[in-house]
């Protein structure tokens, strides 16, 4: 072998060593980003199951609430409707809280 030869493949040796390390190298951050991508997906996952508990609670409290309004509802609309002693005053009354309740006036 002359030396020209020898130096190309000094030279090929070279870069497949080179091209050797950069694929490592390459894999390597690969391995990291997967792991880092896991990682976030598993924080994502936990904050949406946080989220979902948080406002499954706050649903919850609500719906609560507002059973309590609609029984508050029924008891003041049972006292007003309760209070006429002649006939057909109750319905008279309830007509009204309907027409009230719906935004109707006279």
């Amino acid at each position: 072998m002359d030396g020209r030869t020898v130096a190309i493949l000094a030279a090929l040796m070279t870069l497949g060593t080179m091209m050797q390390t950069a694929h490592s190298h390459l894999a390597a951050d690969i391995d990291d980003l997967e792991a880092k991508i896991e990682n976030v997906r598993d924080d994502l996952d936990a904050r949406i199951e946080n989220a979902r508990d948080d406002l499954g609670a706050d649903i919850r409290a609500v719906d609560e609430r507002l059973r309590d309004v609609e029984i508050d509802m029924v008891a003041i609309r049972t006292a007003v409707i309760g209070l006429g002693n002649e006939p057909g005053q109750a319905e008279l009354r309830s007509l009204r809280l309907d027409a009230a309740e719906a935004g109707v006036t006279n």
